[in-house]
């Protein structure tokens, strides 16, 4: 298991009331995995989670990637979705 800073931002960050927090996730990590990890943390969010997309290193994360212990320093950004007109 590994700490990680997560960094949440438009809907989640309203909806969680907070913009980060650390959680233990077991590395390799993946973007799937790490969505279903927060999603049972806060399952009152878990729709707006799995329509998240995750980025590390200021790069969208890739389905097929994951990432490994030192990788995870910088922290996770979660970005939900974005509606606007």
């Amino acid at each position: 298991m590994r700490s990680v800073q997560i960094r949440y931002y438009a809907q989640l960050r309203e909806a969680l009331k907070t913009s980060a927090e650390e959680v233990e996730v077991e590395t390799p990590v993946d973007e799937r995995a790490l969505l279903e990890r927060l999603a049972a943390l806060h399952p009152r969010q878990r729709d707006l989670f799995l329509a998240s997309r995750i980025a590390v290193d200021d790069a969208y994360a890739q389905p097929s990637r994951s990432w490994q212990g030192t990788e995870l320093d910088s922290g996770v950004d979660i970005i939900s979705p974005i509606s606007g007109g």
